[in-house]
């Protein structure tokens, strides 16, 4: 039975005889339990011991670096405090130090991680004392183990070794397993998805192998016009091949004599594109393990900061999961054998930390007086110093103070505190306002304009995956405004900087009526949150919206591929341009007057609220809010333009306290 197969990145095709293809689909030694081989590739990993030997090649590779990067991470253990217990207080540290006698830490951890990736199940057996108190870890071959299941669970498991089957009970096995939706008692390999890949891979590699070991190409024949005897021919297929095959006599002259022609039947190397084939296959095994292909070939072509980039993404999507499932086997179904209530363990977190963004918020903070030299010392492991007990300011930062000629100053926020307010205060007290906002304006920018160059190639790669415009393909560009990952990317950028600028701007609000402010409030916290989701959705939706009004009307024109594509590119030009700079000023004077809001609610002191538009620029101020300027309501109550404090777009207004008399 001949099968045709189109070779990938090439437009040829080969008849494959199915019934000489080594293959473990159509042989029925790999199949004990199944009488008629089952025609897809996925099942041809059912067998375990099928799995165990996938440990090469691109499969190895990335089992291999998941594997010793889970195992780096250390497993703490934690009281029902959540205090971290120290190593030396615990029996459980000595267990993990030494599985067994012949098993360290970290080679337990990479034992079980590579199990786990290749079968998707690992077993291991707790060995106890008199007492019931874990000893000792024995991992137990998955290919020989099978649980048993009596009324719905696992009653216990039965292992193979030597001939003999021993039964251990449930409550000696940890069991570990990725989820399978066809057995929710046995795991699923993710190599197991891509089954196809790595038959293709394995039999790239052969092929070419054979190709460096005999020196020609397979299926070649010598063709001879006039009638040879078989032992002639087996004589000169010898020569041929002494003189010719091998590795040590690639790319010699040859030549034929008595008529002979050498006739290729099958197809050359250069038309199999064994590179691109390889690297098809690569890409295909990593992403069943959720793993960037520049982690496995060539990351010298990929620059500093999406390297930084990539793992951090490995890091939350691939190891962060795996080390919350192994955790919770520990805490489980171990645990409780040490008969401490509340204990577990927890890994450390693997995702790393955003250093740009804290330096920037380090220096945000010490250029806004936020914080002082001291506590910036501590933060790092210093020592305090005697001249960082207070913020430095520079000369040029004059006080809030008035200005009417006499060199009086306003009275000191908190002690003596004005019931009105001159004209110079108020345009002092705005103006430092929009200074201290203005770098973390800035910085929200630069953040939306990346989010949007990012979603934009997205949208672009959706696009053209499409050799003809359907409606998938314009549902595929819409879906990525919305999709899991598009939300947690703006909302990993989003959050922290909402809550940067409701703290600076709380507390300096706080700090001008002597007092403190808590960004830990629970009203606080909660606002953040509603308004984080909110903006995040207006955000995404006006996006949507915009890309589909323009792709239906590049549809209905008939446009090609490349004329959408210029459609979408408009779109996000518009996007990380007035609208990242709208989408800026807006989220930052809106969290800003926020933070002024909650902490006039946290002092007690402030009874009213005085809306102050800005006087610097007063003609190009909406109407509107030129209307609302010294509008004065209680603190409680929203203005007469129903908000309760400025945050409409591109909005330059703020709030002043009025204190109780």
């Amino acid at each position: 039975m001949f099968i045709k197969l189109t070779i990938p990145f090439t437009d040829k095709s080969i008849d494959i005889n199915i019934k000489t293809l080594p293959s473990r689909i159509t042989d029925p030694r790999y199949w004990p339990e199944s009488p008629t081989p089952v025609l897809w590739a996925q099942d041809s990993f059912k067998n375990s011991s099928e799995q165990l030997k996938a440990f090469q090649g691109w499969t190895g590779d990335c089992c291999s670096l998941i594997a010793e990067r889970i195992a780096s991470i250390p497993l703490r253990l934690y009281n029902s405090n959540d205090e971290l217990i120290p190593e030396s207080k615990h029996r459980f540290y000595d267990l993990l130090k030494h599985f067994n006698p012949d098993t360290t830490q970290f080679s337990g951890k990479e034992l079980l991680s590579i199990f786990l990736d290749l079968t998707g199940e690992c077993y291991i057996l707790i060995a106890k004392d008199s007492f019931g108190i874990p000893r000792e870890l024995y991992f137990r071959q998955p290919d020989r183990m099978t649980p048993k299941v009596k009324k719905g669970i696992i009653d216990h498991y039965i292992y193979l070794e030597g001939g003999k089957e021993i039964v251990y009970p449930r409550e000696d096995i940890l069991f570990f397993r990725y989820p399978n939706p066809t057995d929710q008692f046995r795991g699923a390999s993710p190599v197991q998805r891509k089954a196809y890949a790595y038959d293709t891979d394995k039999y790239n590699m052969i092929y070419q192998m054979n190709m460096f070991k005999n020196g020609v190409h397979l299926k070649q024949v010598m063709e001879s016009e006039k009638f040879i005897p078989p032992d002639q021919v087996k004589k000169i297929m010898e020569m041929f091949n002494q003189t010719y095959g091998g590795i040590e006599n690639s790319n010699k002259t040859g030549a034929l004599v008595g008529g002979f022609q050498l006739k290729t039947i099958g197809v050359s190397n250069k038309d199999m594109e064994f590179m691109l084939l390889a690297n098809w296959t690569m890409r295909q095994l990593a992403s069943a393990y959720h793993t960037p292909p520049q982690k496995l070939s060539h990351p010298e072509q990929t620059n500093l900061a999406n390297m930084q980039a990539l793992d951090v993404s490995w890091n939350r999507e691939c190891i962060l999961p795996r080390l919350v499932r192994i955790a919770e086997i520990f805490n489980t179904f171990m645990m409780m054998l040490y008969k401490e209530k509340g204990l577990y363990c927890k890994f450390d977190n693997p995702v790393p930390a955003d250093d740009e963004f804290l330096l920037k918020k380090r220096e945000s903070n010490l250029k806004n007086f936020v914080i002082n030299i001291n506590e910036a010392r501590v933060e790092d492991g210093l020592d305090e110093v005697s001249w960082g007990k207070v913020p430095l300011a520079p000369m040029n930062i004059m006080p809030l103070s008035g200005a009417d000629g006499d060199g009086s100053s306003e009275p000191e926020p908190g002690k003596s505190i004005a019931k009105k307010y001159t004209e110079e205060y108020k345009r002092k007290y705005w103006e430092l306002f929009i200074k201290r906002i203005t770098p973390l304006e800035n910085e929200f920018k630069r953040g939306m304009i990346s989010l949007f160059q990012q979603q934009e190639l997205r949208a672009l790669r959706a696009l053209r995956n499409g050799k003809s415009i359907v409606k998938k393909d314009i549902d595929d560009v819409l879906r990525i405004t919305h999709d899991e990952r598009e939300i947690a990317k703006f909302a990993e950028f989003t959050l922290p900087r909402i809550t940067q600028m409701v703290k600076i701007n709380g507390e300096a609000a706080a700090a001008e009526l002597g007092l403190g402010f808590d960004v830990t409030n629970p009203e606080v916290v909660k606002w953040i949150k509603e308004h984080t989701g909110e903006s995040i959705k207006s955000i995404l939706d006006t996006t949507f919206d915009a890309l589909k009004r323009t792709l239906a009307e590049g549809v209905a024109n008939g446009e090609s591929i490349p004329s959408l594509a210029t459609r979408i590119t408009a779109e996000y030009e518009q996007c990380k341009g007035y609208k990242a700079i709208r989408i800026a000023r807006t989220e930052t004077i809106t969290a800003s007057n926020s933070g002024s809001y909650q902490a006039f609610k946290q002092s007690g002191v402030v009874e009213k609220k005085e809306w102050l538009v800005t006087v610097v620029d007063w003609p190009n101020v909406r109407d509107a809010h030129k209307a609302l300027h010294k509008e004065t309501v209680d603190l409680d109550k929203p203005f007469s333009n129903g908000l309760m404090f400025p945050s409409e777009p591109n909005c330059r207004c703020t709030i002043l306290p009025v204190i109780k008399d």
